[in-house]
């Protein structure tokens, strides 16, 4: 299909109803669609994922360009019923009557605009629009998210390699036969960083190490139970 005829009616339709850049992008991308399918006719579903895949336009964008281009007489749609994709039709400048539109003048046959003379200057001037369009086309939206890490079990190599590192009392084998045991899981979550699971063992075997420093009998205790006894017995026998 010769695509040259279509798209300066197309331009030159657009002189007369302007159109928004998002608009004019999926104009080109649903032409574009049908010729990527060797579609037979204009008459054709297209699903939305797709049409934003192609075009990088938003949902809301999409529909929005969508209606535009079928309110001023671009393109007709039939939303689909269910998961059913919706229905386009494109308007052929070239083939519609004037009573439909009227946008063409009387004395304009459809074959004389179907066969329309195309100059070098015609050329010149749909490249540079389709040139501008490009440059104005928005970007797609790119995926900002930070990539999911994938959580690695450690070796018990590589959790004591660590632990000397950090001079850490956690025992590594121990350490690892327990987190097997739970399957990895931090209470009912998987675990993503087994290093951190470390320093949490760290901290609290030093807070269990200072309490029990706190509880713990001194040396001389019982010397000083004796020495109580002693006392108290002399108190008793005055």
């Amino acid at each position: 299909m010769n695509y040259i005829p279509l798209l300066l009616d197309f331009r030159a339709e657009r002189r007369k109803k302007p159109i928004g850049k998002n608009a004019i992008l999926l104009y080109f991308i649903l032409w574009e669609y049908i010729n990527e399918y060797r579609l037979p006719t204009e008459r054709f579903s297209a699903p939305n994922s797709v049409l934003q895949a192609n075009s990088g336009l938003s949902r809301r964008d999409l529909d929005s360009a969508r209606n535009e281009l079928k309110l001023n007489g671009y393109i007709d749609y039939k939303k689909g019923s269910g998961n059913q994709s919706g229905i386009y039709l494109i308007v052929r400048f070239d083939t519609r009557n004037d009573t439909q539109f009227d946008t063409r003048n009387d004395t304009q046959t459809d074959t004389q605009i179907h066969h329309i003379n195309i100059t070098k200057q015609d050329k010149t001037k749909l490249n540079k629009d389709l040139k501008e369009l490009g440059a104005n086309a928005p970007t797609p939206p790119r995926d900002t998210a930070p990539a999911v890490k994938r959580f690695i079990k450690p070796t018990v190599d590589e959790v004591r390699t660590f632990c000397r590192e950090r001079k850490s009392s956690v025992d590594a084998q121990r350490f690892v036969d327990y987190y097997d045991s739970v399957g990895w899981m931090v209470g009912k979550k998987a675990m993503k960083d087994w290093r951190a699971a470390v320093r949490t063992w760290e901290k609290r075997e030093e807070s269990d190490h200072q309490r029990a420093s706190r509880s713990k009998p001194s040396g001389n205790m019982f010397f000083e139970l004796a020495d109580e006894m002693r006392n108290g017995g002399a108190d008793h026998d005055n």
